[in-house]
């Protein structure tokens, strides 16, 4: 078998035909291992983590492909280990373990110090090989990773089971109806790129804005995340895999799914739904839409939950499939901190208030309040003349603007604290927020009044300037 390296992902119709090829022989077939993932992820990734990709040939044919990324310290890792929800070395069963064997002494040969092989399916011959691959000159750690929950769709007696235990569930009909009486409840599937695009900034902005009312940062909010999720959509659109599907209520979106349908299966991948309407669970609700839906199509034989032990996705899950995370070192040693780092994590999780404690440690200081009646103007967002506030554009504050602020300025950790705490404070009904916007529709100071039983005029602030 002739290896070859490169130290980037070509741009080749005729490798991505062949690498293609090879992932529709696998079983199961998963778009984690596509090229066109593979190039996504160098496209919006490639300062973060370069690209080593090796391509195994047997008499000119592509046998084997290992898309994987340096990181620091000589450590390497799966290229779509952060964008992945199952991460293999390509090839067929008969070439695979051959192909990973030359991979690791190609490792080895260029002083990779240690291998990081994360969301590996536990049944992957790979997986069996690594564990076994002392002989390469590494020690193997593997470790339980994730179980998986999917929806098994494959016979006319497992569709019909779903759909029972769809309708036998309250609450859905419950949330469903209620929603309804809003406006008409439709889910609709888009594919195509010129589709798909233009919506993907709402879908965005939805995702941080989900995310802040839970006190926390989503992975959407940086730049190189939403490269990504828009190059993938692209090259997805375009052979035929890509669908965003959204749930609205007459015209508003308030729920959707970036996913996927390749080779059978039908990806809940990132999903999000519009907070304001959270009481009644339409992330769910579209869900279990999806699910009808996947039900009455015999072209699906399975949807995949995804990474993550949500409760919701056990309400509908009628299997799983187990990751694992595999550790390679060279040195005796870090083998061994990697073993007792793993013992320690899990001792942790069996002690909640151990690790709620830890968290807290860990987590950054957001003690400090907001004032009750304040003007905030950070520093990353300008420095307006406060007449110039007065004469533009002022909108009540919400998780929308926060979004957007959050998104345009991710790196500067005082704007983002301070998104986090305005976020919560909107949960109060006794505060109002106002932003003064600038021509472009973005927040350039945020107003507090706490006197929410008198009428404020757009461009009349009773409460005094302040600043963080």
């Amino acid at each position: 078998m002739n290896i070859v390296t490169h130290r980037d992902i070509p741009e080749d119709t005729l490798l991505r035909e062949a690498w293609n090829l090879l992932v529709e022989k696998m079983q199961p077939s998963e778009i984690f291992y596509t090229y066109e993932w593979a190039l996504a992820v160098t496209r919006a990734y490639r300062d973060s983590r370069p690209p080593l990709l090796f391509l195994g040939y047997v008499n000119d044919i592509l046998v084997g492909v290992a898309a994987l990324a340096i990181c620091e310290n000589q450590r390497v890792e799966f290229l779509n280990a952060n964008t992945a929800d199952y991460c293999d070395f390509v090839g067929t069963c008969e070439d695979r373990e051959e192909f990973a064997a030359r991979v690791l002494e190609e490792l080895r040969s260029l002083g990779m110090r240690s291998i990081a092989l994360a969301n590996l399916p536990s049944e992957s011959p790979t997986a069996r090989m690594l564990a076994e691959s002392r002989h390469c000159g590494f020690y193997p750690f593997s470790q339980k990773a994730y179980n998986c929950g999917q929806v098994e769709l494959a016979t006319p007696l497992q569709r019909e089971s779903v759909r029972q235990s769809i309708a036998k569930k309250k609450g859905v009909k419950r949330d469903t109806a209620a929603l309804a009486k809003l406006g008409e409840l439709k889910m609709q599937h888009r594919r195509r790129d010129d589709d798909v695009l233009p919506v993907l900034p709402e879908f965005y902005r939805a995702h941080v804005a989900r995310f802040l009312e839970r006190g926390s940062i989503s992975n959407i909010a940086r730049s190189e995340r939403r490269v990504f999720l828009s190059e993938l959509a692209f090259l997805l659109s375009d052979a035929g895999w890509m669908t965003l599907t959204s749930l609205t209520v007459g015209e508003r979106k308030i729920a959707w799914n970036y996913g996927f349908e390749f080779g059978g299966n039908w990806f809940w991948y990132q999903p999000t739904f519009d907070t304001a309407l959270g009481k009644y669970f339409p992330g769910f609700c579209l869900l279990t839409m999806l699910v009808q839906d996947a039900a009455d199509r015999e072209t699906v034989r399975r949807i995949d939950l995804g990474l993550g032990d949500e409760s919701y996705k056990t309400r509908l899950a009628t299997a799983h499939r187990e990751t694992l995370h595999i550790t390679l070192s060279r040195s005796y040693i870090s083998h061994l901190k990697t073993g007792l780092r793993a013992i320690i994590a899990r001792k942790v999780k069996k002690a909640p208030r151990l690790e709620r404690a830890l968290r807290k440690i860990m987590m950054p200081e957001r003690s400090r309040q907001i004032r009750k009646s304040e003007v905030v103007d950070l520093p990353a967002w300008g420095t307006p003349n406060f007449d110039d506030c007065c004469s533009a554009a002022i909108a009540p504050l919400t998780l929308d603007l926060l979004a957007r602020v959050v998104m345009n300025h991710v790196d500067d950790a005082k704007t983002v604290e301070y998104a986090l705490r305005a976020a919560s404070r909107l949960k109060s009904s006794a505060l109002r927020g106002f932003a003064a916007l600038n021509g472009e529709g973005m927040p350039v100071r945020i107003f507090w009044d706490a006197n929410c039983g008198e009428a404020v005029q757009p461009n009349i602030l009773s409460s005094r300037e302040a600043k963080i």
